[in-house]
């Protein structure tokens, strides 16, 4: 019963450690390291690299601060906001020391800190760090000099934005607990009611907040349940649940979960992934609540 609880998680990290291949390509590198250092210039080399530590370093920035916010947006706008606010940045890291211990990030592997790699190419590390030449420029970019870059970039930040909305959408799903309609709508949108039935035509409801039985008398709300685990005997399967309502005794529901059947879709599952959510939210709420816990 453990593994819904990596899911919410997974997609927060999958949109923390995006691909950067929709960089902005004229905020990176001058022209002069292209048309002037055909061999590599260890001096360009080294502004090089100072500008992608800040540029990796301020989009995510920028990007875990968008993904962290609870509300349902139209649209992120994560080249813009980079694009704007970038240059200030760059320049604050000028003129700060943030930058010397820091790392590229990188979801596959490390590197060394930035000091380190300056100075593995014969440079004064702080000389590169303080160096005016890693400011992004508007003008001397080798941008303008391919063909075709713009709709180049524009395609690739098209297609982020689209995939970085859609992890944020999903996201949310799993943090709300819900409340109010506009997130309830939300919600359900991603994990909406469904029905499985029994060949003796029995049902099994579950939806967002708790699983009902045609049989039952009362559904049973996922904010009740304190246990649950799977019981195999004589070729029977059953999912237990162990429940407290406020000021009562623990209680013990039982289902047969293999005798109930949608298209589709596996009740088992479906009871993991929705129950699976519940928990996310609540661990979720918490620690809003209490962060230093």
């Amino acid at each position: 019963m453990r593994r819904f609880l990596g899911l919410s998680f997974a997609l927060a990290a999958t949109a923390a450690i995006a691909p950067f291949a929709s960089a902005h390509f004229r905020l990176l590198e001058p022209a002069s390291w292209i048309e002037e250092n055909n061999l590599g210039d260890p001096q360009k080399l080294g502004e090089a690299l100072v500008k992608i530590a800040a540029y990796c370093r301020y989009r995510q920035k920028v990007q875990s601060s968008l993904f962290e916010r609870e509300e349902n947006v139209e649209t992120m706008d994560v080249s813009e906001r980079i694009e704007k606010g970038f240059p200030d940045f760059m320049t604050a890291c000028v003129k700060g020391d943030d930058l010397a211990e820091s790392n590229i990030p990188h979801p596959f592997d490390t590197h060394p800190p930035l000091v380190r790699r300056i100075e593995n190419l014969g440079l004064d590390s702080q000389a590169i760090l303080k160096s005016q030449q890693t400011l992004p420029a508007a003008s001397d970019s080798w941008f303008s000099a391919i063909e075709g870059a713009a709709s180049i970039e524009a395609g690739q930040w098209k297609a982020f934005e689209e995939s970085f909305h859609k992890a944020h959408q999903e996201s949310l799903a799993w943090r709300f607990k819900p409340e109010g309609e506009s997130e309830i709508k939300h919600v359900l949108k991603y994990f909406p009611e469904l029905q499985f039935t029994t060949r003796k035509g029995i049902t099994a409801t579950v939806n967002y907040e708790n699983l009902r039985l045609s049989d039952w008398e009362t559904p049973l709300l996922f904010s009740t349940i304190m246990k649950c685990r799977l019981e195999e005997s004589l070729g029977r399967h059953k999912l237990v649940i162990d429940y407290a309502l406020e000021g009562q005794k623990k209680q013990t529901r039982k289902v047969s979960y293999k005798d109930f059947k949608r298209d589709g879709a596996d009740f088992l599952k479906t009871f993991e992934k929705y129950y699976g959510r519940h928990i996310t939210a609540k661990k979720h709420h918490a620690q809003k609540a209490n962060p230093a816990a």
